[in-house]
């Protein structure tokens, strides 16, 4: 390449030719330069979107996770809530039955 260039700098037209061909590669490498400084641009903020997504759906999964703790926390409480309310039926249910129970003894007792 250097000696085509020497070639063409010392002949007439060749120097014309040479200078253009200089400028042209000139152009060429600085395009070349600009688009891959523009082309990795594009790929940064590509990833950060990406990026973006990825931490806004993990944040989505998070809520749901945490929504979900919630439902079943609050599904225990209620289910043990009724367990209280059924046992202070059963033990009311008992005394009732233990008065009752007296109640007839006394009864026949008096008869």
């Amino acid at each position: 390449m250097r000696d085509l260039l020497k070639h063409l700098w010392h002949d007439e037209i060749g120097s014309s030719q040479s200078t253009e061909m200089a400028l042209v590669t000139g152009v060429t490498v600085g395009a070349m330069i600009m688009s891959m400084h523009s082309f990795g641009d594009a790929i940064s903020t590509r990833f950060t979107q990406v990026q973006m997504q990825d931490d806004s759906q993990q944040i989505q999964e998070k809520k749901l996770r945490l929504e979900a703790r919630k439902r079943k926390q609050s599904q225990e409480e209620r289910l043990e809530e009724l367990r209280q309310r059924r046992q202070e039926q059963l033990e009311r249910h008992q005394e009732k039955s233990k008065a009752d129970a007296e109640d007839d003894r006394e009864s026949f007792a008096s008869e």
